[in-house]
């Protein structure tokens, strides 16, 4: 899925790429199931490199693209794009816009007034939603080290 990246990282494992591969798939379902399934990923899997996000249902939910890579000695390095699906950011951003545009038109009878309070709403659940991307980004790192016994080797932070 293409992203809108926002943080990189490389994660060095002890474990060789065919084994990461493997417990990456193990820990990922295809399809998001309706019932809390037992693995905590959602996405796809290859030799070539992976695509997941939580399995946990979040708006805007951080998303990792990823490639495995021969690491030091018998390792694997996995090179970790995280972002926001360009597919489910781009509605975000249009009813943002369309509510600023409400802002701007606002008149100050009863009726603009509510309009403004439903735009303040929406504008301020959009605030939280990016304010908490990089700890749920932060925790799907943490998932992706445990399943592939890695350890964070290099990491860019591009929001705050």
């Amino acid at each position: 899925m293409r992203l809108a990246v926002l943080r990189r990282c490389v994660l060095e494992s002890r474990l060789g790429p065919e084994e990461c591969t493997a417990r990456l798939r193990r820990s990922t379902h295809r399809l998001q199931p309706f019932f809390l399934g037992r693995r905590p990923l959602v996405g796809r899997v290859s030799a070539d490199g992976f695509s997941v996000r939580s399995a946990r249902r979040r708006e805007l939910p951080p998303r990792a693209n990823g490639a495995f890579a021969a690491g030091p000695g018998e390792g694997t390095e996995l090179h970790v794009e995280l972002g926001i699906a360009i597919a489910e950011l781009i509605p975000v951003c249009v009813v943002t816009l369309f509510f600023v545009l409400t802002l701007l038109g606002t008149s100050l009878d009863l009726g603009g007034l509510l309009n403004a309070v439903i735009a303040l709403v929406w504008l301020g659940m959009v605030a939280f939603v990016v304010l908490g991307w990089n700890r749920r980004a932060d925790d799907l790192v943490a998932r992706l080290c445990a399943v592939c016994e890695a350890e964070p080797a290099q990491l860019t932070q591009a929001l705050g």
